[in-house]
């Protein structure tokens, strides 16, 4: 079991900085664009974008409430 849980920490460590460098990328591409509420839509629809494509990007639930 520990092997188990250790792999699911990698995956859910892989899935945050995928979350978290996606939605910088998109947060400045729509600032670079001008476009409104660049740092809440950019990274909305980078996510969003990314995460239909089958790329897992997840916030673990103790970090929602920080963001």
């Amino acid at each position: 079991m520990k092997g188990c849980r250790s792999e699911s920490m990698a995956g859910n460590t892989k899935a945050l900085a995928t979350s978290l460098s996606v939605g910088a990328l998109g947060g400045a591409l729509f600032q670079l664009t001008g476009l409104p509420l660049a740092w809440m839509l950019g990274p909305l629809i980078a996510n969003l974008l990314v995460s239909s494509q089958g790329v897992k990007v997840a916030i673990p639930e103790p970090l929602r409430n920080v963001f």
